[in-house]
């Protein structure tokens, strides 16, 4: 189990094996699987693409799994009233 924990974490990004650069200048992507459109591979200028890669980087200490509809923390406002759900963002069931 702790193996397939250091692999989980070791794990780049994105695949080291499809990125190159074209030239000195810009950085080529190639897509796993073609595009609708037949696109193969994606060039960035380096800023542009360093920019995108950070977009991707989830925020510190924020859930992945956004609940939306009846499942949502807030629908339960109307039902148990504001004192209850502050207390329950504080840790104070």
């Amino acid at each position: 189990m702790l193996e397939r924990l250091r692999l989980h974490i070791a794990r780049p990004t994105i695949a080291n094996e499809r990125l190159a650069l074209t030239g000195r200048v810009n950085v080529r992507y190639r897509l796993k699987a073609p595009h609708r459109d037949r696109i193969t591979h994606m060039v960035f200028e380096p800023l542009n693409f360093t920019a995108r890669l950070a977009a991707i980087v989830p925020k510190p200490r924020l859930n992945h799994t956004r609940f939306h509809g009846p499942f949502a923390l807030m629908s339960l406002q109307p039902q148990l009233g504001s004192d209850v759900l502050v207390g329950y963002f504080w840790g104070c069931r």
